[in-house]
């Protein structure tokens, strides 16, 4: 089974009540494990454990164990219903919709810009800017306008 990268902020949730700083100072502790994409989950989860157990006790740390463990179990099920979607995935398809949505309005005033020139009334050239701009949005929410 491939091993399952994470953010700090995820290993922080998971490891409530720990902060992402505490999440780095584990990491150079070298209890937590750092991967090119954050970090090794299971990893850093099988030695936050055994740092648990070390610093608290066998009981208390079980108790956490078996907490952490189904907080995985509940977050890989999630993920196979679709219901969580990674996050480096997300910032990829922001980052694309934000760049499309740059590209189609700074198309606007080069394909405009003869017509408004040549109007003189201004609720003409605001219906020209309006239209133009609702075809963008329109093109870029894959909306028909029906």
């Amino acid at each position: 089974m491939d091993e399952q990268n994470v953010t700090a902020k995820d290993l922080a949730w998971l490891f409530e009540p720990l902060s992402t700083r505490r999440i780095y100072q584990l990491r150079d502790a070298k209890i937590v494990i750092p991967s090119k994409k954050g970090f090794l989950l299971l990893k850093s989860v099988k030695g936050y454990i055994l740092y648990l157990t070390q610093r608290q006790g066998g009981e208390k740390a079980q108790e956490r164990l078996a907490h952490l463990k189904a907080d995985i179990t509940a977050i890989q099920l999630q993920k196979l219903q679709g219901s969580v979607q990674d996050t480096a995935q997300v910032e990829k398809d922001a980052y694309e919709v934000g760049r499309m949505t740059r590209d189609a309005l700074f198309n606007i005033p080069p394909r405009i810009a003869s017509i408004v020139a040549a109007e003189t009334d201004s609720f003409k050239i605001e219906q020209i800017l309006l239209g133009e701009i609702r075809q963008a949005t329109e093109k870029l929410s894959g909306d028909d306008g029906l």
